[in-house]
């Protein structure tokens, strides 16, 4: 038995591995009481799975998950998925048993982002990404036999701030965007798609004859189309002249997702302080 951050842990081996766990307990007496009855029951043959589940930590979790699941993600979910994990989760529960992670920890996770003033929003995207893979690991992995995110209680959603340029004003902020830039505020504003559709758009979702761009799906599975005005048409003709045929994107680039999406969010706002537009955002 040893002691970690003021909290007793026990060490043993069943089947050859080396299992530890956490006591849950500062009181070593209460300590050298629960190791006997961990003991006790593994003897007793009540726990015979916890070779399999125990011995696992988060960072082992985060990185299956990222394996086997997040590479069937679109790109954009791809990046944000890697994002989570090496930002925010692992550096948090990474060395964390599976076994010892419990509701008390996501709450003082979810306090820790609060503190670093993470939204609301952002915090229960964390979450709800934690939670599909505690899902995953029971569901087809058996790591482990509870999800500790699913009783806490999510973030209640923020309010979303709506605001509509005039004519007026659009105009002046495409004025004062760079000409690479054009293209992609041309598409959102006659789309009204967000930042990460318009970078990931592909040509095979555009239909230049019958001026239709096909996005996502009902819960039906039907295929969403946005008729194409003559503005954004002229702009898509222009971009299928020039375009990399080695490349189904309309915005082919070595860049990663997230890279291109910060040199696109630069320049819009730089865009909007040229033109006098302050606390507007692209969606």
């Amino acid at each position: 038995m040893f002691k970690r951050d003021n909290t007793w842990w026990t060490c043993f081996r069943i089947d050859g591995k080396k299992i530890r766990r956490s006591l849950e307990t500062s009181n070593k007496k209460l300590a050298e009481a629960i190791e006997g009855q961990i003991k006790a029951d593994i003897v007793k043959g009540k726990f015979l799975d916890i070779s399999v589940c125990s011995n696992r930590n988060f960072k082992e979790l985060s990185e299956k998950y990222l394996a086997e699941w997040t590479v069937k993600k679109s790109l954009k979910s791809q990046e944000r998925d890697k994002g989570i994990f090496k930002n925010y989760l692992n550096p948090f529960f990474e060395n964390m048993l599976l076994a010892d992670i419990h509701p008390k920890h996501v709450s003082r996770y979810k306090q820790q982002r609060k503190t670093k003033k993470a939204s609301r929003d952002t915090i229960n995207k964390e979450l709800g990404l934690m939670k599909a893979a505690f899902n995953v690991a029971i569901r087809e992995w058996e790591w482990v036999d509870s999800n500790p995110v699913s009783r806490v209680r999510m973030e209640r959603a923020g309010e979303g701030r709506v605001r509509f340029l005039t004519q007026q004003e659009f105009s002046k902020l495409y004025k004062n965007c760079e000409d690479w830039v054009k293209p992609f505020v041309i598409i959102a504003r006659y789309t009204g798609l967000r930042m990460g559709n318009v970078l990931a758009l592909s040509w095979g979702q555009i239909d230049l004859f019958r001026k239709i761009i096909t996005v996502d799906k009902t819960k039906n599975g039907d295929p969403i189309g946005i008729p194409v005005c003559e503005t954004l048409f002229k702009t898509l003709k222009s971009l299928n002249k020039v375009r990399d045929i080695k490349s189904k994107n309309v915005f082919p680039t070595k860049l990663s997702y997230n890279a291109l999406q910060r040199r696109v969010q630069r320049a819009f706002k730089t865009a909007c302080n040229a033109s006098g537009i302050e606390k507007f955002r692209w969606h």
